[in-house]
């Protein structure tokens, strides 16, 4: 998440005296739209992250790029971690622009 996002999500939570469940790799903040992903799959993990439904596709396509019976272990675990750095990576990178041509 964006510091500025970071930040004014933040002062929310305290003004409102309610926590603020937000996408980790976007900062979406809709309700609506955030779903709880399981870091390493239902089956490995008791991990759970707020993700948004369109970041949450993004990186559940690419751990389901692995054959159902690959989705164990220590590549199940690189691909869930890789897809949601590359994830959370792009939306930094397209923040950063943003910032630039402002």
């Amino acid at each position: 998440m964006h510091k500025d996002t970071y930040r004014e999500t933040i002062q929310k939570m305290i003004r409102d005296g309610e926590p603020k469940v937000c996408c980790i790799a976007c900062g979406e903040s809709d309700r609506s739209v955030i779903e709880s992903h399981h870091v390493f799959g239902r089956k490995l993990s008791l991990l759970e992250i707020p993700l948004c439904k369109n970041c949450h596709a993004k990186i559940t396509a690419e751990q389901n790029k692995l054959p159902p019976k690959d989705r164990t272990g220590l590549p199940f675990i690189e691909v869930s971690i890789g897809a949601l750095a590359v994830v959370w990576g792009k939306n930094r990178i397209d923040q950063a622009f943003k910032e630039v041509d402002t």
